[in-house]
């Protein structure tokens, strides 16, 4: 649900004497120039490069503008200043805002076009609130705060791109944009705030960086097309229902350096299929991966975690630990782990080359399914992989045609 609109307060301002300069009203304040009225009806505004504060509500709901300019010298713009202009269409932040005010440009819904220069430092709360026709924006590596609901529901917004200064955001960001496909985040953000991006049902993809420490809670929940997470060493923490009922969510790459993932993170994700639990997690909470119906293999790389109650519930995943790690004796969340320690047996009649083809035994006492992965150069250690294949009764053969074209090929074996 929107939230309410602002309603408009009666404020007393105590200011200097009032100075009138062709469309706008001036007043000063030890040396700062405040903008305080505007009387023009020219559709096209450049305010002039000598004021440094826009307040007392200049242009609220001014369906004459439809360009505007704001030079470098303006450093803050008050509550509701270009709230409702409904015919405003372009506007340009010089780089010298440092505060921005709730609903600067709220339901500004003709707004096609936002150019934020470098070096402005802050996007207030609602900034761009309901800017229903604002295509895409970019945010320069300057600005380090975006206020809650700073684009909310801005349903038409195709792109983000944040170039890497953020190191605050509000809740629900970007929430409730349900065009938006595309959001880069650049190295050097810290952030990603509570419900961030919730609900902006065509996301397709994300990719968290390494400056990245913590996922909000809800931070991407219910993005419907979202089909791969992929998380940047330097996660430390997965949100509580961070990836709530994500419908498409199909590949999920979890960093080392995550040590907890929160409860429902992933609840009702039922098109993931397999997932790898880094050593470093020690705490996975309760749901964390209950309702996906297509989760078949979970894969343990480290000792057992302490973990929920019902973080696989609704699914019959089988749930794998390696060799020489600990507390897997009494079970996990009423599953039987299982040892994923499948071997290649060099030793076999049928090893090596037969027929042109090079061949040979995977085996191990559980029916488990295995990667077959290639290298060519253990120096740069880039595994290709080759096949997938269920060891049917512990055994399975693989060969492939002899490869005369490469000095050395390693074969390794990896979980799907």
């Amino acid at each position: 649900m929107k939230r309410l609109w602002p309603v408009i307060l009666a404020v007393l301002f105590l200011a200097a004497p009032a100075a009138v300069q062709g469309q706008f009203t001036y007043t000063t304040n030890n040396g700062t120039v405040i903008l305080t009225a505007y009387h023009g009806t020219s559709g096209t505004v450049v305010i002039s490069n000598f004021v440094n504060v826009i307040t007392n509500y200049v242009f609220y709901n001014c369906s004459t503008l439809d360009n505007l300019t704001i030079p470098a010298s303006v450093t803050s713009i008050g509550d509701l200043e270009f709230y409702d202009c409904q015919n405003l269409s372009s506007v340009t932040l010089g780089g010298g805002v440092t505060n921005m005010g709730g609903y600067a440009f709220g339901n500004c819904s003709s707004l096609t076009n936002a150019s934020i220069s470098n070096g402005v430092t802050s996007l207030g709360d609602y900034a761009f609130y309901d800017c229903t026709n604002l295509p895409g924006v970019t945010i320069p590596a300057s600005v380090a705060s975006i206020g809650a609901y700073a684009f909310e529901y801005c349903s038409n917004l195709a792109f983000v791109t944040l170039a890497g200064g953020v190191t605050n955001m509000g809740q629900y960001a970007f929430g409730n944009c349900t065009s938006l496909t595309n959001a880069t985040l650049s190295n050097g953000v810290a952030c990603l705030g509570d419900h961030a991006f919730y609900d902006c049902s065509s996301l397709r993809g994300i990719a968290i960086p390494a400056s990245v420490t913590n996922i909000g809670q809800f931070a991407f929940s219910a993005c419907a097309s979202l089909a791969s997470a992929v998380f940047a060493a330097g996660v430390n923490g997965i949100g509580a229902y961070a990836f709530y009922e994500c419908p498409g969510l199909a590949g999920v790459t979890i960093s080392a350096s995550v040590g907890s993932i929160g409860t429902y993170a992933f609840y009702d994700c039922p098109s993931l299929s397999n997932l790898t639990i880094p050593a470093g997690v020690t705490n996975i909470g309760a749901y964390a991966f209950s309702d996906c119906a297509s989760l078949q293999g979970v894969y343990f790389t480290g000792n057992a975690p302490v973990i929920g109650t019902n973080v696989f519930f609704g699914e019959s995943a089988s749930v794998y630990y390696l060799p020489n790690t600990s507390g897997w004796s009494g079970g996990i969340t009423g599953l039987s782990p299982i040892l994923w320690n499948p071997g290649i047996q060099t030793g076999a009649g049928n090893f090596g080359v037969q027929s042109s083809q090079f061949g040979f035994n995977i085996t191990n006492t559980a029916n488990l399914t295995v990667v077959v992965e290639v290298c060519t150069n253990l120096a740069s250690k880039v595994w290709v992989p080759l096949a997938t294949n269920t060891l049917v009764n512990g055994l399975f053969y693989f060969s492939e045609p002899v490869q005369t074209s490469f000095a050395g090929r390693f074969y390794g074996l990896g979980v799907p």
